[in-house]
């Protein structure tokens, strides 16, 4: 009888095979989940400045509108637009996020 103490080749290349599905399957998603969490930190931050900026336009009371404001955060471009809707005042700005899609977020406020 032959000894047959050590992996067959089979085994090797079933074992290969799993950990490249593996791999195949986790680099994907990593790299989906990265650009979504880049995606919400740029909405959070944007959110936070349009919010700023609105507040600014609230408290001027000498502002012709629409404003429109263009801000350069990170070297990515964001485009500030103010206006009257009704009694309100709507803030909102437009960017490109990091999946290279347009994305737009508008705030409202209330003049005293």
């Amino acid at each position: 009888m032959k000894k047959n103490d050590g992996f067959s080749f089979i085994e090797v290349l079933i074992s290969l095979s799993i950990v490249l599905l593996i791999i195949s399957t986790v680099v994907p998603i990593n790299s989906l989940v990265d650009k979504e969490r880049t995606t919400l930190k740029e909405r959070r931050v944007i959110s936070l400045r349009l919010h700023d900026e609105l507040q600014l336009i609230l408290w001027d009371k000498d502002v012709q509108y629409p404003k429109a404001k263009e801000i350069l955060i990170d070297n990515t471009s964001y485009q500030f637009l103010f206006s009257k809707e009704n009694n309100y005042l709507k803030g909102c700005v437009e960017w490109k996020n990091a999946k290279k899609q347009a994305d737009k977020l508008c705030l409202y406020g209330l003049p005293q």
